[in-house]
Protein backbone atom coordinates (compact mmCIF):
# COMPACT_ATOMS: atom_id res chain seq x y z
CA UNK A 1 0.00 0.00 0.00
CA UNK A 2 1.72 3.06 -1.28
CA UNK A 3 2.07 6.22 1.21
CA UNK A 4 -0.66 8.61 0.67
CA UNK A 5 1.44 11.90 1.25
CA UNK A 6 4.62 13.38 -0.95
CA UNK A 7 7.57 12.09 0.26
CA UNK A 8 10.99 13.92 -0.03
CA UNK A 9 13.95 12.47 -2.26
CA UNK A 10 17.47 11.16 -1.39
CA UNK A 11 20.40 11.68 -2.95
CA UNK A 12 24.15 10.80 -2.64
CA UNK A 13 24.79 14.20 -0.38
CA UNK A 14 22.27 13.08 1.94
CA UNK A 15 23.99 9.81 2.52
CA UNK A 16 27.54 11.17 2.60
CA UNK A 17 26.00 13.59 5.54
CA UNK A 18 24.27 10.38 7.24
CA UNK A 19 27.10 9.12 7.42
CA UNK A 20 28.79 11.86 8.88
CA UNK A 21 26.29 12.49 10.97
CA UNK A 22 25.61 8.97 12.40
CA UNK A 23 29.29 8.92 13.25
CA UNK A 24 28.65 11.68 15.82
CA UNK A 25 28.98 14.43 13.62
CA UNK A 26 28.83 18.29 14.55
CA UNK A 27 28.62 21.20 12.56
CA UNK A 28 31.00 24.36 13.61
CA UNK A 29 30.56 27.35 11.23
CA UNK A 30 33.76 29.58 11.10
CA UNK A 31 34.26 32.17 8.31
CA UNK A 32 30.82 31.15 7.45
CA UNK A 33 32.04 28.05 6.30
CA UNK A 34 30.29 24.55 7.92
CA UNK A 35 33.05 22.04 9.71
CA UNK A 36 32.58 18.55 11.15
CA UNK A 37 34.30 17.60 13.89
CA UNK A 38 33.18 14.91 16.84
CA UNK A 39 34.40 15.09 20.26
CA UNK A 40 35.94 12.38 21.46
CA UNK A 41 36.91 11.81 25.50
CA UNK A 42 40.39 11.85 25.83
CA UNK A 43 41.35 12.92 22.36
CA UNK A 44 43.09 16.69 21.76
CA UNK A 45 41.77 18.24 19.11
CA UNK A 46 43.92 18.58 16.23
CA UNK A 47 46.53 21.77 16.36
CA UNK A 48 45.20 23.80 13.22
CA UNK A 49 43.95 27.07 12.90
CA UNK A 50 41.16 27.45 13.69
CA UNK A 51 40.59 25.33 16.35
CA UNK A 52 37.91 22.82 16.46
CA UNK A 53 36.59 21.17 19.65
CA UNK A 54 36.61 17.64 18.20
CA UNK A 55 38.61 15.74 15.94
CA UNK A 56 37.89 17.00 12.01
CA UNK A 57 35.94 14.81 9.96
CA UNK A 58 36.49 15.91 6.50
CA UNK A 59 36.15 14.38 2.99
CA UNK A 60 38.76 12.62 0.69
CA UNK A 61 40.38 13.53 -1.42
CA UNK A 62 41.54 17.30 0.41
CA UNK A 63 45.40 17.24 -0.07
CA UNK A 64 46.00 19.27 3.08
CA UNK A 65 44.39 15.72 5.11
CA UNK A 66 47.62 14.38 5.71
CA UNK A 67 49.59 17.25 6.84
CA UNK A 68 50.75 17.34 10.33
CA UNK A 69 48.70 20.11 11.66
CA UNK A 70 45.65 18.78 10.98
CA UNK A 71 46.03 15.31 12.91
CA UNK A 72 44.35 13.69 14.34
CA UNK A 73 41.63 13.44 11.81
CA UNK A 74 38.83 11.44 10.69
CA UNK A 75 38.52 10.85 6.65
CA UNK A 76 35.25 9.62 4.75
CA UNK A 77 35.43 8.49 1.54
CA UNK A 78 32.96 7.11 -0.81
CA UNK A 79 34.01 4.30 -2.71
CA UNK A 80 31.34 2.37 -4.41
CA UNK A 81 27.96 2.53 -5.63
CA UNK A 82 26.53 -0.54 -7.09
CA UNK A 83 23.12 -1.26 -8.25
CA UNK A 84 21.18 -3.92 -5.23
CA UNK A 85 18.34 -5.40 -7.50
CA UNK A 86 17.73 -8.23 -5.33
CA UNK A 87 15.95 -5.38 -3.18
CA UNK A 88 14.23 -4.34 -6.66
CA UNK A 89 10.35 -4.00 -7.05
CA UNK A 90 9.22 -2.63 -10.31
CA UNK A 91 5.48 -2.63 -9.70
CA UNK A 92 6.12 -0.85 -6.67
CA UNK A 93 4.96 2.33 -5.63
CA UNK A 94 6.56 4.91 -3.15
CA UNK A 95 3.74 6.93 -2.73
CA UNK A 96 0.57 8.50 -4.34
CA UNK A 97 -1.33 11.85 -3.84
CA UNK A 98 -3.94 14.25 -5.24
CA UNK A 99 -2.22 15.87 -8.43
CA UNK A 100 -2.08 19.98 -8.27
CA UNK A 101 -5.11 21.48 -9.83
CA UNK A 102 -7.18 18.19 -9.53
CA UNK A 103 -10.83 18.42 -7.84
CA UNK A 104 -13.08 15.98 -5.82
CA UNK A 105 -15.66 13.77 -7.98
CA UNK A 106 -18.40 11.45 -7.01
CA UNK A 107 -19.41 8.21 -9.35
CA UNK A 108 -22.02 6.21 -8.33
CA UNK A 109 -22.15 2.40 -10.65
CA UNK A 110 -25.22 0.67 -8.94
CA UNK A 111 -25.90 0.56 -5.86
CA UNK A 112 -22.22 1.66 -5.75
CA UNK A 113 -21.16 5.48 -4.43
CA UNK A 114 -17.16 6.63 -4.56
CA UNK A 115 -16.07 10.27 -4.05
CA UNK A 116 -12.29 11.02 -4.81
CA UNK A 117 -9.90 13.33 -6.57
CA UNK A 118 -10.20 12.73 -10.31
CA UNK A 119 -6.07 13.34 -11.00
CA UNK A 120 -3.57 11.57 -9.10
CA UNK A 121 0.03 11.87 -9.14
CA UNK A 122 1.80 8.84 -7.88
CA UNK A 123 6.13 7.88 -7.84
CA UNK A 124 7.39 4.55 -8.41
CA UNK A 125 9.88 2.83 -5.96
CA UNK A 126 12.80 4.61 -4.92
CA UNK A 127 16.30 2.50 -7.01
CA UNK A 128 17.98 -0.04 -4.32
CA UNK A 129 21.95 0.62 -4.09
CA UNK A 130 24.87 -0.25 -1.79
CA UNK A 131 26.95 2.45 -0.96
CA UNK A 132 30.24 1.55 0.33
CA UNK A 133 32.52 4.24 2.27
CA UNK A 134 35.76 3.98 4.28
CA UNK A 135 36.01 5.96 7.03
CA UNK A 136 40.30 6.79 8.10
CA UNK A 137 41.50 7.36 11.34
CA UNK A 138 45.03 9.28 11.64
CA UNK A 139 46.83 10.29 13.69
CA UNK A 140 50.94 11.49 13.83
CA UNK A 141 53.04 9.72 16.47
CA UNK A 142 56.30 11.70 17.37
CA UNK A 143 57.20 9.69 20.48
CA UNK A 144 55.12 9.97 22.72
CA UNK A 145 52.46 7.13 24.25
CA UNK A 146 49.46 8.96 23.75
CA UNK A 147 49.17 9.09 20.15
CA UNK A 148 48.86 5.48 19.80
CA UNK A 149 45.97 5.57 22.54
CA UNK A 150 44.22 8.57 20.93
CA UNK A 151 43.93 6.24 17.59
CA UNK A 152 42.57 3.53 19.71
CA UNK A 153 39.90 5.64 21.21
CA UNK A 154 38.52 7.30 18.03
CA UNK A 155 38.52 3.40 16.32
CA UNK A 156 36.55 2.70 19.61
CA UNK A 157 34.30 5.77 19.22
CA UNK A 158 33.71 4.79 15.78
CA UNK A 159 32.86 1.09 16.27
CA UNK A 160 30.29 2.21 18.58
CA UNK A 161 28.50 4.08 16.05
CA UNK A 162 29.39 1.56 13.42
CA UNK A 163 29.08 -1.98 15.01
CA UNK A 164 28.74 -4.98 12.18
CA UNK A 165 25.11 -4.42 12.37
CA UNK A 166 24.35 -0.53 12.28
CA UNK A 167 21.47 1.89 10.85
CA UNK A 168 22.06 5.04 9.00
CA UNK A 169 19.90 7.70 9.66
CA UNK A 170 19.40 9.88 6.34
CA UNK A 171 17.63 13.28 6.19
CA UNK A 172 15.54 13.45 3.12
CA UNK A 173 14.69 17.05 0.49
CA UNK A 174 11.83 17.64 3.15
CA UNK A 175 13.83 17.63 6.43
CA UNK A 176 12.56 14.17 7.40
CA UNK A 177 14.49 11.50 8.60
CA UNK A 178 14.99 7.97 7.02
CA UNK A 179 16.74 5.03 8.08
CA UNK A 180 18.64 2.89 6.44
CA UNK A 181 20.72 -0.51 7.12
CA UNK A 182 24.19 -0.30 7.53
CA UNK A 183 26.74 -3.17 7.87
CA UNK A 184 30.77 -2.96 8.75
CA UNK A 185 32.48 -4.78 6.30
CA UNK A 186 35.97 -4.73 7.96
CA UNK A 187 38.80 -3.00 9.48
CA UNK A 188 42.34 -2.22 7.66
CA UNK A 189 45.29 -0.91 9.96
CA UNK A 190 46.88 1.55 8.50
CA UNK A 191 50.35 2.44 10.05
CA UNK A 192 52.92 3.89 8.00
CA UNK A 193 56.98 4.51 9.60
CA UNK A 194 58.26 6.99 6.87
CA UNK A 195 60.42 8.30 9.68
CA UNK A 196 61.01 6.79 13.48
CA UNK A 197 59.83 9.73 14.90
CA UNK A 198 57.08 10.31 12.61
CA UNK A 199 55.25 7.51 12.29
CA UNK A 200 51.66 7.77 10.92
CA UNK A 201 49.30 5.59 12.97
CA UNK A 202 46.25 4.70 11.79
CA UNK A 203 42.63 2.33 11.07
CA UNK A 204 40.05 2.26 7.88
CA UNK A 205 36.60 1.10 8.55
CA UNK A 206 34.65 0.14 5.73
CA UNK A 207 30.57 0.73 6.10
CA UNK A 208 28.42 -0.65 3.25
CA UNK A 209 24.89 1.02 3.41
CA UNK A 210 21.75 -0.61 2.26
CA UNK A 211 20.38 2.63 0.59
CA UNK A 212 18.12 4.01 -2.89
CA UNK A 213 18.57 6.70 -5.20
CA UNK A 214 15.30 8.55 -6.13
CA UNK A 215 15.70 8.31 -9.75
CA UNK A 216 12.67 8.25 -10.98
CA UNK A 217 10.36 11.33 -11.54
CA UNK A 218 6.31 11.69 -9.86
CA UNK A 219 4.10 10.67 -12.95
CA UNK A 220 0.12 12.41 -13.13
CA UNK A 221 -2.49 9.77 -13.78
CA UNK A 222 -6.47 10.80 -14.83
CA UNK A 223 -9.03 8.67 -12.26
CA UNK A 224 -12.69 7.37 -13.85
CA UNK A 225 -15.05 10.22 -13.33
CA UNK A 226 -17.93 8.38 -15.06
CA UNK A 227 -19.44 5.12 -14.89
CA UNK A 228 -17.55 3.04 -17.59
CA UNK A 229 -20.00 1.78 -20.48
CA UNK A 230 -19.81 -1.41 -23.04
CA UNK A 231 -19.31 -0.84 -26.48
CA UNK A 232 -21.60 -3.64 -27.58
CA UNK A 233 -21.30 -2.53 -31.42
CA UNK A 234 -19.71 -4.87 -33.90
CA UNK A 235 -17.13 -4.23 -36.81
Amino acid sequence: MPNLERLGTVDLRAYDQGVVETLGGVVSIINNCPNYYVPVEGVDPAAHDPVLPGVPITFAFPEDVFEKYRQPVIVVRRDDISPAMNRWHPTAVEWRAPAPGSSVATVTLGNTTVTGVTKVEEKQQAVPFDITYTITILARHRGAIGQRNQVNLILRHTLKRYPPYAVLIVTDSLDCPRTYDAFMEGISHLDEVPDVTERVLGFAVTVRVEGELDLNDPQAFNTVTNPLTINTQTL
